[in-house]
């Protein structure tokens, strides 16, 4: 994409002209990775990169848990609190083959779509883009998208997380569903966290339980949202290790 936009490699400060062409003219999906490298040489720090609403910042870093993945959410809170929408990311930064370390977890809807498949077994095994088109990155505006290896649902009415919508006279519902095999200890304790712009609303201590196809999937809960909220986000911390495993991205309130 960067040799189509420019024909050379841009530097980071150089990334907001691309914004427009990545998102629009490709439907892609930005995402500033650790950046913790950039704020040390920016007296402005993270919010200096963070030059626009609707990208992607890496707040949970491989390995998890690290002062530099503490120090990334931080940031990211920060911004969220000077009113920009800006989603968590997560990443490993491995540079090689895909690793568990630090999972992104999302909800996508998946077009069956095998015009060149005649069995079920060629459906299942196909991986060509022309038969199996999702639409992951429409998703990641609306759509149930965490940093972290847990699966979660959030509405606020109809709005899912990542989303904008009115709060008032709406539900908020959370549905942790399935956790990640690297994330889940059966000795440990897990917390569910819901938190506003002013700090924790509630949470709920999580059983996971295991369902027919062997996922080990977790609890909800409910309330009636704040019609004068900004926003709603959840966090799920093992609270054995005292780790963050998985980061809610915001839903926002239009009247806000």
């Amino acid at each position: 994409v960067l040799e189509e936009f420019t024909g050379k490699e841009l530097e980071y400060t150089e990334y907001e002209q691309l914004l427009p062409f990545l998102k629009v003219d490709k439907k892609g999906f930005f995402v500033l990775p650790h950046p913790l490298n950039y704020e040390d040489n920016e007296t402005e720090g993270i919010g200096a990169y963070a030059f626009a609403d609707g990208i992607g910042l890496e707040v949970m870093y491989a390995p998890n848990g690290t002062d530099e993945g503490q120090k990334m959410y931080e940031g990211w809170l920060e911004l969220l609190a000077n009113g920009h929408k800006i989603y968590a990311c997560a990443g490993s930064d491995s540079h090689r083959d895909l690793n568990n370390q630090a999972l992104t977890s999302i909800y996508a809807k998946v077009l069956d779509n095998h015009t060149g498949c005649t069995t079920d077994d060629a459906k299942k095994a196909c991986s060509s883009t022309e038969c199996n088109k999702g639409n992951m990155i429409e998703t990641l505006a609306e759509g149930n998208f965490v940093a972290g290896s847990v699966g979660i649902k959030m509405s606020v009415g109809n709005t899912l997380m990542g989303g904008t919508g009115v709060f008032a006279n709406q539900r908020v519902v959370v549905d942790v569903d399935k956790i990640h095999a690297s994330a889940y200890d059966a000795s440990h304790k897990y917390r569910l966290d819901v938190f506003d712009e002013q700090g924790m609303v509630c949470f709920k201590y999580l059983t996971f339980t295991k369902d027919s196809e062997g996922n080990m999937l977790g609890d909800d809960i409910a309330f009636n949202a704040d019609a004068d909220c900004k926003l709603y986000r959840v966090v799920i911390t093992d609270v054995t290790t005292g780790k963050r495993i998985a980061i809610g991205n915001p839903i926002w309130n239009s009247n806000q």
